[in-house]
């Protein structure tokens, strides 16, 4: 062990100076490692440990060495971001009032909650993270990339999976969904989803080559065929969503000439045509006999819908069990809930696949009202702040995220999703806006003098 430990040490080292030299650079790279949440079994904190937090320590350690530059920073937090991290840092306060508190009534729990409420604060850091390095649109782009950089591995594993021939652990162990390279199917989609229209205007940006609008287009293939492959009923549900999300977009910011329209239109038909030939194949080929086990993963959003239409089931059991549990039991806990990874454990349920009401339960009233409170501030900032971008192009990407995110916050209402990192990031990228717009007022010339999207952000000038 002592060996490894060296051996590690050793190997970090170059990779935390190549960091510290430029801190935005570990930001790119855990970003881009939240897409391989693959990783063993450790004491205390189990599978939650992967490598995306090995680079946020290295990311914050570099700030730490490099933080007489911040304090020296000319450009601070607007007044937006400040509401933002305030109305959010309340909520993590209220998150670890709770634990304390329950866990001094309700001893028993403290480790698996502790973890929990550490969960919270986590990604409470790794927002003000993003909004601290993303002090420029060279670093937004570069965030976004990185993003769908892990995008393309995740769905390059996923589709290899879905035709077969991949790892074991591409899959689910008993019923063969695709996990790709997340650590459980439901996890892909939440990963892959939200940058979804992104790389759809990616696709279509005007005046770019052939060979970049190809790759970003079987990207996005990708990206759709491995979301269905993971057996989700959520993720097709988000996918519809998107379409006319797309639509609605494309038609309001036509005018604007950001993108080519009628590419978008021949890509629209394609994977409408994929979209129309999926549901018929999968209905075809449906032997009238559902089985989670037996049943094709590809095949079960589309089957289980069709009898949930038909009145043969019901849409989901598991989940209506968890939502009447809360149900019955949420006055209890109305002020302080029950305690951060508690409740499952005080009323003898399984965890609740819905984060509003898993809060609800866990953190009490006020604990929703905060998190919903920074939910509903970040999409009206980013939207509103979207809007007022100059750039036509950079204008799309950032609605295009606000559309990214609230997919997110549907899948969230059918799992409980603020253990990954997906929604952190996202809202940093959309409250960091605003200050970037700040910026470029003071500094006009920073709009020519920027980067062209599709730098790589591995090669990306950091922070000076």
């Amino acid at each position: 062990m002592a060996v490894l430990l060296i051996i590690a040490a050793v190997l970090l080292l170059p990779l935390f100076q190549w960091i510290a030299r430029h801190q935005v650079r570990g930001l790119y790279l855990a970003i881009f490692a939240t897409s391989v949440l693959k990783t063993p079994y450790l004491p205390v904190v189990r599978e939650k440990f992967a490598a995306t937090e090995l680079l946020m320590l290295l990311t914050w350690a570099a700030l730490l060495v490099g933080s007489n530059r911040w304090r020296r920073a000319r450009v601070r937090l607007v007044r937006p971001q400040q509401i933002s991290v305030s109305i959010c840092g309340a909520f993590i306060g209220w998150i670890y009032l709770s634990f304390w508190i329950n866990n001094l009534l309700s001893p028993g729990y403290f480790f698996g909650s502790l973890v929990e409420t550490a969960n919270f604060l986590y990604g409470f850091l790794i927002f003000c993270t993003v909004l601290m390095l993303v002090d420029d649109r060279e670093k937004w782009y570069g965030c976004l990339y990185a993003w769908l950089a892990g995008a393309a591995l995740a769905s390059f594993v996923g589709v290899w999976a879905l035709i077969g021939g991949a790892p074991s652990w591409a899959y689910e162990d008993t019923t063969h969904r695709i996990s790709s390279t997340l650590r459980n199917e439901n996890q892909v989609p939440s990963f892959l989803l939200p940058v979804l229209v992104a790389a759809i205007f990616l696709a279509v940006r005007r005046r770019q080559d052939f060979l970049r609008t190809l790759l970003v287009t079987v990207l996005v293939v990708g990206m759709l065929a491995t979301s269905i492959g993971t057996g989700s009923r959520t993720a097709l549900g988000m996918i519809v969503l998107t379409f006319p999300c797309v639509y609605l977009l494309g038609v309001r910011e036509a005018p604007a000439g950001a993108f080519n329209r009628p590419l978008l239109g021949t890509i629209a038909l394609m994977l409408t045509g994929i979209a129309f030939f999926y549901v018929s194949l999968a209905l075809a080929m449906y032997d009238g006999h559902y089985s989670l086990v037996r049943t094709p993963p590809w095949q079960r959003p589309v089957v289980t819908l069709y009898e949930w239409t038909q009145g043969h089931r019901v849409l989901d059991a598991t989940r209506e069990g968890q939502l009447e549990a809360v149900s019955e039991n949420y006055k209890d806990y109305l002020v302080l809930g029950a305690g951060p990874k508690m409740f499952g454990a005080r009323e003898g349920v399984s965890e609740i696949h819905n984060t509003y009401a898993s809060i609800l339960v866990e953190a009490g009233l006020p604990g929703l009202l905060l998190f919903i409170s920074w939910l509903g501030h970040v999409l009206l900032v980013g939207w509103s702040s979207g809007q007022r971008c100059r750039d036509p192009f950079w204008r799309l990407m950032v609605l295009s995220l606000v559309i990214g995110m609230g997919t997110l916050l549907i899948y969230n209402a059918t799992m409980f999703g603020l253990r990954q990192r997906n929604v952190w990031i996202i809202a940093g990228l959309l409250m960091a806006v605003p200050r970037l717009q700040r910026v470029e007022v003071r500094r006009p010339a920073f709009a020519t003098a920027a980067r062209p999207p599709g730098t790589s952000p591995l090669t990306m000038r950091g922070v000076p």
